[in-house]
């Protein structure tokens, strides 16, 4: 019986995306989620959404840079903010 090996070639956007996601394996969901409440209490004069929050901790833990708009949703100084200009 022969066997048959084909070669799947797939976008370089998508073996991209599969990159990032197979890093969020190295992250410690317990400390995500401490930090997101941590940020929720923390700066409850800005009050921010629960949202906001969890995509604060996940830059936080994935050492990630954060593109927003608003940088006043993301007030926690360990975040890396970048703003585009449009």
């Amino acid at each position: 019986m022969e066997r048959i090996v084909k070669t799947i070639r797939f976008p370089k956007k998508l073996i991209e995306e599969v990159n990032v996601v197979s890093s969020w394996k190295n992250m410690n969901f317990t400390d995500f989620v401490t930090d997101a409440y941590e940020i929720k209490n923390l700066y409850k004069g800005y009050k921010l959404e629960l949202y906001d929050c969890i995509i604060a901790a996940t830059a936080i833990n994935g050492d990630l840079i954060l593109v927003t708009k608003s940088s006043k949703h993301y007030p926690d100084k360990r975040i890396k903010l970048f703003i585009p200009e449009y």
